[in-house]
């Protein structure tokens, strides 16, 4: 009986462990994470001299790599984790075995809220060779020398930006703060390390965790908060919005044929896209006025939620809560976790809280765009380069800069949805809110 009691205690003992380990004991947790996983002191790992930065002369063990990173760059030590050779798994957000070309059966599979970085790889041509190429429009263009990415060679510096960010700048932290400063406090309002006294973050705070008084989270994913300027590139523009407030699901990188992983935005995604993009921010609903062409971070009030509601697809404006993932919009809610905005988001699969946009509801910048990449030109969520999505029962393809060669390509871009999803002739999803369809 002793024996049997010990084992119970041992066995509830590891099965707590791991509980935990899904949070508590995760790489970032919220904010700096172990040195030693980034960064390499001597230029060595297990004894063999680090060589991955190709300028380094061949086996110089005092040369070391920049900022001591485990990568040739910034990005290259992100995806030295977050990189994958194939198949969907957890956080990564790049599918390595994407290279250069023209093979349109390539396609990104990782199926995260921001999208697969590889997507800017895929030269988008004919077989025959026709058609131009067009894979870096489809996101960000990181600068990950070890995973074979490179600058925007179009676009040299962000598009809208009032202080140019260069494109040759590009790399993972530009977005993310990998020694993470801002933290989210048990008030729910925005602290800083640079402060003299400050909260420790005890955990991430992109998955819902509520801090108690003299803790804190981190804020989403780790992004730059005020101030933040990568110490990489001291030319670029230091931040002038706080971090967004979002909650995404534990399961979030996941197909959606089926169902949809709801991250539900808080508020300020626009204000933070705009710390590089600033010339798009538009927080009227006056279209078109003082340049800018969309609104993006202004709440899209009564009538407009109504339609968003209502809209299901093309021909069917039966719905009462038509919350889809391709067109999401910020919740809205308070600068603090609050109750609503918690009550949007769950780590179940399949059984998220799809609750309905209201007047207060606000379109932003990731309402049509994926933070990384897409399967689509200007990282459009959908296809958006003609009327249809659908044209008779079947995903609308192109060669000239979106996905092609039938349905393969395109249902990854949608995250595996059957066409059967949309109507038989879908029309652009900028419907969801204005159904003119």
């Amino acid at each position: 009986m002793k024996l049997i009691k010990v084992s119970f205690i041992i066995a509830v003992a590891v099965l707590a462990l791991v509980g935990i380990s899904a949070t508590s004991y995760a790489f970032h947790d919220g904010g700096v994470a172990r040195c030693g996983g980034c960064h390499t002191m001597h230029n060595s790992f297990q004894g063999t001299v680090m060589t991955y930065n190709k300028a380094l002369t061949a086996g110089d063990p005092l040369q070391n790599q920049k900022f001591l990173l485990v990568g040739a760059d910034q990005s290259s030590a992100c995806l030295s984790c977050h990189g994958k050779g194939s198949g969907t798994s957890s956080y990564h957000v790049s599918t390595q075995s994407v290279v250069s070309g023209s093979n349109a059966n390539m396609f990104g599979q990782q199926m995260t809220p921001g999208g697969d970085f590889s997507w800017v790889k895929i030269n988008y041509k004919t077989a025959a060779g026709t058609g131009s190429g067009y894979g870096e429009r489809h996101g960000h263009n990181i600068v990950a020398t070890d995973f074979g990415y490179a600058a925007d060679a179009t676009n040299t510096t962000a598009p809208g930006a009032t202080v140019a960010y260069a494109a040759s700048a590009l790399n993972c932290i530009s977005c993310h703060d990998p020694h993470a400063s801002a933290r989210r406090d048990s008030t729910g309002t925005i602290v800083y390390r640079t402060a003299t006294t400050f909260p420790p973050i005890m955990e991430s705070g992109s998955y819902g965790a509520q801090p108690t008084a003299g803790e804190a989270v981190g804020v989403y994913r780790f992004l730059g908060s005020v101030g933040y300027k990568p110490l990489s590139y001291p030319a670029g523009p230091a931040f002038a919005n706080s971090a967004p407030l979002a909650i995404v699901p534990n399961s979030y990188n996941m197909e959606e044929s089926t169902h949809e992983v709801r991250t539900a935005y808080g508020n300020g995604m626009s204000e933070w896209c705009a710390n590089c993009h600033d010339k798009f921010l538009n927080t009227t609903l006056s279209l078109g006025t003082g340049g800018h062409p969309h609104p993006a971070g202004a709440a899209i009030g009564a009538s407009t939620s109504a339609i968003y509601n209502a809209y299901i697809k093309t021909g069917d404006m039966t719905g009462t809560d038509g919350y889809t993932s391709l067109v999401p919009v910020e919740v809205g809610a308070g600068a603090a976790y609050d109750a609503t905005l918690l009550s949007y988001a769950t780590s179940t699969p399949g059984n998220e809280t799809y609750n309905a946009s209201t007047a207060a509801s606000v379109v932003m910048c990731l309402s049509c765009h994926r933070a990384h990449a897409s399967g689509f030109d200007s990282m459009i969520r959908w296809y958006n380069s003609d009327a249809f999505i659908t044209e008779d029962g079947a995903y609308t393809t192109s060669a000239n800069g979106n996905v092609q060669n039938g349905n393969t390509q395109a249902q990854m871009a949608y995250y595996k949805r059957p066409e059967t999803g949309f109507a038989l002739w879908q029309r652009v999803l900028c419907n969801k809110c204005h159904a003119k369809d």
